[in-house]
């Protein structure tokens, strides 16, 4: 199903989705029940659809996964570091999935799955342990978690440790903000204009449902426009209310700009 190399086309109106925060084992074993369709709200999957779900990095088990790179690099946490791991959710506006005709595009969504995995091993390396593609609720998104690690100098030479502070992807001021841009130019999406930040997973979820009432707009209106054509065809008078119906299609953001 994932092969072939990214999209190369940048779509300037289509935004970025992209939450990043810091976790600790109960959030990841919370995580781990969300994804695993086992616990939580799940009025917003589709069951008949979760065998889309797709994972890209690991075993699936994102507790577990994490554990096994902390074995694999003998990488100590320190015990005052509560919320070691990296967790991200990755998306993009509902539309950058969707054909003209509303329908998932699934070569746009192998193409977004292959650039952000790409990305977050460039960004982790060895410390990315997990990520799972979510194909059962509205909007296409990754669900990733990754171990910041890196070389500590020890008494007895370097060591593998943990820590957000000294990683290479998140050390220094303003570092997440850089990160996020980086996501954006990776997939070809708009970051949005300076000093905002991309929509958080409330946000894309409000944007979904957006993006639902518009669909449903557009049926209405192509149904009041095949009508309103059926009515012209038999001779009788235009209809106002069709008319402003089907007057109602929403333009791309592209076309609203004019250009």
């Amino acid at each position: 199903f994932f092969a072939g190399q990214r999209l190369g086309n940048h779509l300037p109106w289509m935004k970025l989705v992209l939450n990043i925060d810091r976790v600790g084992r109960q959030a990841l074993a919370a995580q781990r029940r969300h994804d695993q369709r086992t616990g939580g709200d799940l009025t917003h999957t589709d069951p008949k659809r979760r065998h889309w779900n797709k994972v890209l990095v690991g075993s699936g088990d994102c507790v577990a996964d994490v554990d096994a790179v902390l074995a694999a690099k003998q990488a100590k946490i320190r015990k005052d570091n509560e919320a070691p791991f990296t967790r991200f959710v990755l998306s993009a506006s509902p539309e950058y999935f969707r054909g003209d005709d509303g329908r998932l595009n699934p070569e746009r969504v192998r193409e977004f799955a292959l650039s952000a995995r790409k990305w977050l091993r460039k960004e982790y390396g060895e410390g990315l342990a997990y990520a799972v593609l979510h194909l059962d609720e509205r909007t296409p998104h990754i669900h990733a978690v990754a171990v910041p690690l890196y070389r500590k100098k020890t008494k007895r030479g370097e060591a593998w440790a943990v820590s957000h502070h000294e990683h290479e992807a998140t050390k220094g001021f303003g570092s997440y903000e850089h990160l996020r841009r980086r996501a954006a130019d990776a997939l070809g999406l708009e970051y949005g204009e300076p000093g905002n930040k991309p929509r958080t997973e409330q946000e894309r979820l409000l944007a979904e449902r957006e993006a639902a009432v518009a669909v449903q707009e557009k049926a209405v209106a192509r149904a009041a426009a095949i009508v309103e054509a059926a009515r012209r065809q038999a001779g009788r008078p235009p209809d106002p209310d069709l008319a402003a119906l089907s007057a109602r299609r929403r333009r791309r953001p592209d076309e609203q700009q004019g250009g």
